[in-house]
């Protein structure tokens, strides 16, 4: 049973709950979120997961690469070990460089997952074709876009744009494709989440 620490709006911390019950009722808690960037040909590329076609909640949408409740039992330096989990990737926690602490609410018909999330944004110099082996519990591929192109589409200065990337069917096969989509393919983050990430992305690549 998965247990974590919750929170009023505030960031005080009131008990710990089980994950069920925390989805159940709404409370405020933890989370580890993980963008990840590349750059090629002096262009900046974001990458991002696709949900599984399992997940309970929001399958097939697009997310942050990595993202994860933080346990009570867990630091936030244990998100790395989230990172290796999901995507095969090991990393130092030092490698990541911190964005903020931003609120967020994400509703679906089933949960209201109200979380403080720990942002964090790791550089990549490797292909996302290359490196990752992706849990295929949570996660069915991976696609990169344009960092402009997607600051674009949340911002509504475009309506859909173009990625790349790989997604395994249900024989398990990887099959590398290009495919539109659109803001309603993106995990429904509060706006002010992506634009605080974005934001502090851009600062962090300008240095």
């Amino acid at each position: 049973m998965e247990v974590v620490k919750y929170f009023d709006e505030n960031y005080h911390h009131l008990g710990d709950e089980t994950l069920e019950n925390i989805h159940k009722k709404g409370l405020w808690h933890e989370t580890f979120h993980c963008w990840m960037v590349s750059k090629r040909e002096e262009e900046w590329f974001v990458q991002l997961q696709i949900r599984s076609q399992s997940k309970q909640d929001f399958p097939n949408f697009l997310d942050v690469a990595v993202t994860g409740e933080l346990l009570a039992t867990e630091r936030m330096q244990d998100g790395v070990k989230k990172i290796e989990a999901q995507l095969g990737l090991d990393l130092f926690f030092k490698e990541l460089q911190f964005i903020g602490i931003i609120q967020d609410n994400i509703m679906s018909e089933t949960t209201l997952n109200r979380e403080f999330a720990h942002v964090y944004l790791y550089v990549t110099d490797q292909s996302l074709m290359d490196v990752y082996q992706i849990q295929k519990q949570d996660c069915q591929g991976m696609i990169e876009v344009p960092f402009s192109q997607l600051s674009d589409l949340l911002s509504e200065q475009k309506n859909v744009i173009l990625g790349s990337g790989f997604i395994y069917d249900e024989t398990g096969q990887r099959i590398e494709k290009q495919w539109p989509f659109s803001i309603d393919d993106m995990l429904p983050h509060q706006i002010a989440y992506y634009e605080q990430v974005f934001a502090g992305i851009a600062s962090k690549l300008n240095k």
